[in-house]
């Protein structure tokens, strides 16, 4: 007869397998040479390590999306703060005429 525990040690078990095959079932995406965020270059061994990573250590370590953000916006990739840089850039340039 099981006991607490093993119950226990069997939900693990079960969420563990559940969030591997949600892993496993992910698209990958070329990783990205430069940042999304600060376009600064990603080095070659983060892009090796992650697949379809498109933001430096930087960027992704100070602006994590927020998961009601990620609710909230269907297929947001920035958070509010890289979001706003994005846009004060997509300015620059249409003002720049390129």
């Amino acid at each position: 007869m099981a006991d607490s525990m093993d119950l226990v040690q069997q939900r693990v078990a079960e969420n563990l397998a559940c969030e591997l095959a949600n892993i496993i079932r992910r698209p990958v995406m070329p990783s990205a040479f430069f940042c999304e965020c600060c376009d600064a270059a990603i080095p070659e061994a983060r892009r090796k390590a992650l697949d379809g990573v498109t933001l430096c250590v930087t960027c992704q370590s100070i602006a994590p999306i927020p998961e009601a953000r990620r609710k909230a916006l269907d297929g947001v990739t920035l958070c509010v703060t890289c979001q706003g840089i994005a846009e004060r850039k997509s300015k620059h340039y249409k003002g720049a005429g390129l």
